[in-house]
């Protein structure tokens, strides 16, 4: 390949640099004639781009801005008709095939009629591997079908500042949940199962379900090649692409693309071990971030591009940029003086390998330039250029470059299994926040109601004018609207305003099923609870549906659907079967009841920005729908207040503010004033401040963005026909100086109660809702927790923690059980306030229990130190299952329920470990483990095929040689390096001693055996020449030299560290550090002796194998196993192995040879 061509493969650029747009367009501009003009591909245009510049990857599509003459986008079959002609255009310039990438962030947002999903955060919330699994899974199908085979998806940043206008598209903010649900999208994308190919029939495409599919779930983790009828070499997978590397989502003033400082032990500690589970998921491609990192920008970063991702975390897939991120680093980082500067830095600095351009030739025209004169190495863009046709070839781009016109994805793309899924999804992401009895109702002043009802729309600007909730009494008032009196309600004191359904004693009066539909919409059968009547007279119950995201099926779907900032209009939503709250609420409503539906009020921007947004109740219109709301309010049984914001994404998303709309605010007051029992739901993309919302209303909802089946998935669980069970994946701030993650250390707290500001007397600082809480309408109650074994005396061991999980509830329900680490103490670092070790789903009918367990290792107990160290503390471990506060209610619901006497929270959920084996754990690159894995392989080849294949038992023995030898001689000559060159200081130091004795100016009378060691030195028994001899002024610098010369990193392909010496003299003779030499390379030939006995034997022990019990090791040692007891497995051992023998606190090696 030519340098053009090379640079070609590593340009990546925007569809509307391809297209043109015909009908009337006389500017030019897509917007200008919104009627007539539609893109379409201009092949002269690509043929110039192709011909001229070799490009090798596109992506977006050209509706990414809006609609474009009442089309909103293409459908699969328009799409994959487009990339047909690009890859034919390709073939016919000798071109190599295009890689096209889409921003398929929830599903494919960009084809239309394929199955949109709620967004990051909302999945989060269900803690649901399986489910995250089938959110890859779908995204992959319905991109697959639009001839797209590279997803820009997930996003692995943690959402640890609310502020940020992406944190919906994050996981949360748990480094754990983040890694685990995650690797589960990635395998879902790159793991795709091919669904029935039959296209379905008419009959499949009924309305879903209300009640939740079983089943839901893809295919095994991992890239798997299944092969479709078309290719034996196309996969049916897509490629991921995890972003953005990294750290992007921690923006210091919560705005999107703008500086982030964080540390390097926050960085490794908590930003990293997401991006360590994408590796070990196999993730092809990463694209690195918009913002500066410690004021680095990340796109010119030599030690995050390199060091970190390509040799740390070992990545050898594609790394593409962010959206014109090298030209930035000239016009918008200021890091570069030209575009060509910053295009040398990048691929000087930083190992990427695609730069999304996206719109002119600066990058191709510089980079080759660049390279023809020297500046950039042909060898640089050598194996950027292999690493790009490599993925084409892992996707079969190579294999079958023009997508056939059919496709078995194309028949199931929006089916009703997808969109069961969707809903499935959105139910499981409801989060029930609060659930209590409303409070009694008060009578109200009557200038107090008078003043309400003439408030119109001047609650659209701010609070109301000093009234509140104690001043009004919803038991009787005069006015339009006159509500009845309290006599005419049966509530239960003691019964939760949720659900609105018979089977909840406050609401059991609702009609029997079976009776006549209102005309509040459609009904669906109720369990019967109830006679229907009140007072003995059959009366028509009443629901009010208000606020701004009552009726918005965008909205609650949010950006990144159908167009970059979301769908501009229902429409292209609603054809896949969404509905808004109020149209769900509506539908699903009990006989008997009729739902009405107001504004509230109405959400707009002057500039466009939602930074400058305000719900507004002006104009008649708006007047008339505030007095309607306030007498609706008045005469409803139960209100439901939908609040929230408009759709947005990156940087249009900026704001200033967290709180919500200050008319928002006043609305959900004046419905709560009413006195009329209020459900809050909030449909928002990053939790707003309340302000006191949540005080008020007795009952909190909250689903971020649930995608177009969330409408659905709130009014199921409002009516009861679905039990809650998601939690929350963020800390819900209470004030916006109060924010931070639940991992928080244990020094971040607040004032006490009683103002002292003592550090005994603080306390935790108040948020409106913690990490990881969220109700149901059961209980459960956790019970038994315990740990085997409690005791741990060496390091890396396993080890369980169980606890027993009750239903105490009369109905059946999913539930999430939470498992977190309390560390009291730390020696190096502030220990964390809780750590998440563990998550886990189980599903229980009433009054069923089940044990759970979680299998951990000490390697999850170990936490990062100043020194970028991992390190693990010796002592007892704690252990809480549960959020704090969840075990001890749960607990009481199950004694109120008769189920058991009075517990002890501390003793049924509480548990701990106690762990004898700590130290510094050194840091074993994974590339100091290739040859193991390599040999490890050999023998498991030589050890499952039959005996008469002889040359790969060769193969492994020459290897297993190999290896020993280069370990040998590695070892060798670094000691015999090391000895020389400390030799010859040794005897210059030597003579300048000895001649300080015979003048007698430190020691007079001493003789040569009597100069002390370093730490006699240290302690203070003989100042002066001990010091100035070795020069060390403590022992850290002797253990430095020793450690450089003699440690892992002189032979990092053993990996085995010396003995440490301490308080060693000076070396009297070359014998004698010729023999301390020989002692330790025994201890290296005994420890990789164990270490490939420790591996044959995990062969051994696989399926068909011989009893491991007939089978021992070298040296006659049996079998290696854990301290827990259980054998290590083949994918665990070589890690384990190389951990225990790498660590000399851990395993120190023998002083003496091996007998």
């Amino acid at each position: 390949m030519t340098i053009e061509q090379k640079v070609g493969q590593m340009t990546q650029i925007d569809v509307t640099a391809v297209v043109s747009y015909v009908g009337d367009c006389p500017t030019g501009f897509l917007w200008e004639d919104a009627l007539s003009c539609q893109p379409v591909l201009d092949r002269e245009k690509l043929r110039s781009w192709l011909r001229q510049f070799h490009i090798g990857s596109l992506l977006n599509t050209p509706f990414s801005s809006g609609c474009i003459g009442g089309v909103c986008g293409w459908t699969a079959r328009q799409f994959r008709a487009f990339v047909r002609e690009v890859q034919m255009e390709a073939k016919a310039a000798n071109v190599p095939p295009l890689l096209y990438g889409l921003d398929s962030t929830h599903g494919a947002g960009y084809v239309l009629g394929a199955t949109l999903l709620p967004h990051q955060l909302s999945l989060a919330a269900t803690f649901s591997r399986q489910l995250a699994t089938e959110f890859g899974a779908i995204a992959a199908r319905d991109t697959l079908a639009a001839g797209v085979p590279w997803l820009f998806s997930p996003v692995l940043g943690l959402g640890v500042n609310p502020l940020w206008p992406r944190l919906y598209e994050t996981f949360g903010e748990d480094p754990l949940v983040v890694s685990e649900m995650g690797a589960a999208v990635i395998r879902g994308i790159q793991g795709v199962t091919l669904i029935d190919k039959t296209p379905p029939s008419p009959a499949e495409h009924a309305p879903p379900h209300p009640h939740p599919p079983g089943g839901i779930g893809a295919g095994e983790a991992g890239w798997r090649f299944t092969f479709n009828s078309s290719s034996a070499h196309v996969p049916e997978g897509a490629a991921a692409c995890a972003k953005h590397f990294v750290g992007y989502s921690a923006p210091e003033s919560g705005r999107d693309r703008t500086p982030v400082h964080l540390s390097m032990r926050e960085l490794h500690q908590y930003f990293l071990p997401p991006w360590k589970a994408a590796m070990k998921a196999g993730v092809l491609t990463v694209m690195e971030a918009y913002h500066e990192l410690n004021d680095e920008p990340v796109v010119s970063s030599s030690h995050l591009l390199r060091s970190l991702l390509r040799q740390r975390l070992e990545f050898d897939g594609v790394l593409v940029t962010d959206w014109a991120e090298i030209g930035s680093l000239h016009m918008y980082h200021r890091a570069a003086e030209t575009l060509e500067q910053a295009v040398q830095f990048a691929i000087n600095r930083t190992s990427i390998d695609l730069s999304m351009v996206p719109l002119d030739d600066s990058f191709s025209v510089s980079l080759a330039r660049l390279v023809r004169t020297g500046a950039i190495q042909e060898s640089r863009i050598d194996e950027s250029a292999a690493r790009v046709m490599q993925l084409k070839k892992t996707l079969g781009l190579f294999h079958q470059p023009i997508p056939p016109v059919d496709h078995p994805y194309l028949h199931n793309i929006g089916s009703p299994a997808d969109h069961a899924s969707s809903l499935a999804m959105a139910r499981a992401s409801v989060l029930l926040l609060k659930n209590d009895p409303p409070p009694p109702t008060r009578r109200r002043r009557p200038a107090a109601l008078a003043a309400a009802l003439a408030l119109g729309p001047a609650y659209s600007v701010g609070p109301l004018a000093g009234i509140e909730a104690d001043d009004l009494d919803a038991t009787s008032f005069s006015g339009p609207g006159t509500r009845r009196r309290l006599q005419d309600l049966p509530p239960t004191p003691g019964s939760p305003v949720l659900p609105y359904a018979p089977t909840n004693p406050r609401w059991h009066t609702l009609p029997a099923a079976g009776a006549a539909p209102t005309a509040g919409g459609h009904s669906v059968p109720i369990p019967a609870g109830g006679s229907g009547t009140a007072g003995g007279a059959t009366r028509e119950w009443r629901v009010l549906v208000t606020g701004p995201l009552a009726d918005s099926i965008r909205y609650q779907t949010g950006g990144w659907s159908v167009h970059w900032q979301g769908a501009t209009t229902d429409e292209p939503l609603r054809q896949q079967g969404g509905e808004t709250v109020v149209e769900a609420m509506r539908r699903l409503a009990p006989n008997g009841t009729r739902v009405h539906s107001t504004r509230g009020c109405v959400i707009t921007s002057l500039t466009g920005q939602i930074g400058d947004s305000i719900c507004s109740t002006a104009g008649p219109e708006g007047a008339a729908d505030a007095n309607a709301t306030l007498n609706l309010a008045a005469s409803a049984d139960l209100a439901v207040v939908v609040l929230g914001e408009e759709a947005y994404t990156e940087k249009p998303g900026d704001i200033d503010d967290l709180s919500l709309h200050r008319g928002q605010l006043s609305l959900a007051r004046t419905v709560a004033a009413t006195g009329v029992p209020t459900v809050l739901v909030l449909i928002q993309g990053r939790p707003r401040i309340l302000h006191g919302l949540a005080q008020i209303s007795p009952a909190v909802i909250a689903s971020f963005l649930p995608g177009p089946h969330g409408g659905t998935a709130i009014a199921e669980v409002v009516y009861g026909l679905v039990n809650p069970s998601a939690r929350l994946p963020i800390t819900y701030p209470k004030a916006e100086a109060v924010m931070g993650p639940h991992w928080r250390k244990v020094s971040q707290t607040c004032n006490s109660h009683d103002h002292s500001f003592l550090a005994s007397s603080t306390t935790s600082c108040p948020v409106e809702f913690p990490f990881g809480h969220g109700l149901a309408y059961a209980a459960f109650a956790y019970t038994q927790a315990k740990t085997v074994p409690t005791q741990l005396l060496t390091h890396p061991a396993e080890f369980d923690v169980s606890v027993t999980v009750t239903n105490t509830g009369l109905l059946a329900g999913r539930h999430t059980v939470l498992l977190f680490l309390l560390r009291k103490y730390q020696k190096h670092i502030t220990p964390d306030a809780q750590t998440l070790m563990g998550f886990q789903e189980v599903h229980l009918n009433a009054r069923e229990s089940q044990r759970i367990t979680f299998s951990l290792s000490t390697e999850a107990l170990a936490y990062v130190d100043a020194d970028l160290q991992q390190a693990l503390d010796d002592g007892d471990y704690h252990f809480r299952v549960g959020i704090d506060g969840e075990c001890s209610r749960y607990l009481a619901a199950a004694t109120a329920a008769g189920l058991r006497g009075k517990s002890d929270e501390a003793a049924e959920c509480h548990t701990s470990l106690f762990l004898s084996a700590g130290g510094r754990i050194p840091r074993t690159q994974l590339n100091e483990e290739a040859p193991l894995h390599l040999l490890h392989l050999y023998f498991e080849h030589m050890m499952t095929h039959t005996p008469s294949r002889l040359l790969p038992g060769l193969l492994a023995l020459a290897f297993a040689a190999g290896l020993l030898a280069q370990c040998l001689l590695s070892s060798a000559g670094a000691r015999l390096s090391a000895f020389l060159r400390r030799r010859r200081a040794h005897a210059a130091r030597d003579r300048e001693a000895r001649q300080r004795l015979v003048d007698g100016d430190d020691y007079p009378g001493l003789g040569w055996e009597d100069i002390p060691s370093p730490h006699q030195h240290r302690a203070g028994q003989h100042p002066g020449a001990a010091g100035h001899w070795f020069e060390y002024p403590s022992r850290e610098g002797l253990e430095e030299e020793w450690g450089g010369v003699g440690g892992a990193e002189a032979y990092p392909e053993c990996a085995v560290r010396p003995p440490r010496p301490i308080g060693w003299r000076a070396p009297a003779t070359a014998f004698d550090q010729l023999a301390r030499s020989n002692q330790d390379l025994h201890a290296s030939l005994r420890q990789i002796e164990h270490r490939m006995a420790s591996m044959e034997a995990s062969i051994l022990r696989q399926p068909g194998s011989q009893s491991m019990g007939h089978l021992p090791m070298a040296g006659g040692s049996a079998v290696a196993q854990t301290a827990a007891g259980r054998p290590q497995s083949m994918v665990d051992l070589p890690r384990a192995v190389s951990s225990s023998l790498s660590s000399p606190r851990l395993l120190p090696p023998p002083r003496h040879p091996p007998p």
